[in-house]
């Protein structure tokens, strides 16, 4: 690749036009030249019949109009006479299949997009049994941050098991093991610092100590 980008007189060095074309190699990615080849008729350029085409049938987008087209040529082409001409060219086409407009992922989601009236046990909720253990639920360590942790991870309900301390305060830990105790407070004082970075839907399952 660099013997063939070295034009002038194969110099072992290359100028800042033979490094352009050097780069331009280096860049472009083999099945993305080969799509475009294959929906512009082995032209150089997608125009918007083409890509109109292409987004129908490998991206699965229905109704494609000519304004959509432009609107993807004019936002991801970095030629300008491209641009002129309404074409996408293997740059812009790079661009627009590396950006999130590219995506497979639906937009939509970015945002609560289904119903969240229902009953909590209509959902499934990713959920997390003894949040606070770190390992085994017998002799393992019981760690406040585990709450930080599950809750940056998107998870949606956090277990909570409190006893009573010696001194009156109350724990939290595995009741009837040898795993660590730590403070019922410092866990609700970690969930009010992360509880709703991620999302605004959480819940909780506390179990609390049994007094006769």
């Amino acid at each position: 690749m660099f013997k063939e980008a070295d034009t002038d007189d194969k110099q072992g060095t290359l100028g800042f036009e033979e490094f352009c074309s050097f780069y331009k190699m280096m860049s472009t990615r083999r099945d993305l030249y080969l799509l475009m080849l294959t929906y512009s008729n082995h032209k150089d350029h997608l125009d918007t019949d083409d890509l109109a085409r292409f987004l129908e049938i490998e991206q699965k987008m229905p109704k494609v109009t000519k304004d959509h087209c432009l609107e993807i040529i004019n936002k991801f082409e970095p030629c300008s006479e491209n641009q002129k001409q309404g074409v996408l060219g293997i740059d812009g086409f790079t661009n627009y299949m590396r950006s999130p407009a590219g995506d497979i992922f639906n937009p939509e989601h970015y945002n609560v997009n289904q119903d969240m009236t229902q009953p909590l046990c209509n959902y499934f909720i990713a959920s997390s049994h003894n949040t606070y253990l770190m390992g085994d639920q017998l002799m393992s360590q019981s760690r406040v941050d585990m709450y930080a942790w599950v809750l940056q991870a998107g998870c949606r309900c956090v277990e909570v098991d409190c006893w009573d301390g010696q001194d009156g305060e109350p724990i939290v830990h595995h009741g009837y093991t040898l795993t660590s105790k730590i403070l019922f407070k410092d866990v609700i004082e970690t969930i009010n610092k992360y509880a709703f970075i991620k999302n605004g839907f959480q819940s909780f399952e506390v179990g609390e100590a049994v007094h006769p």
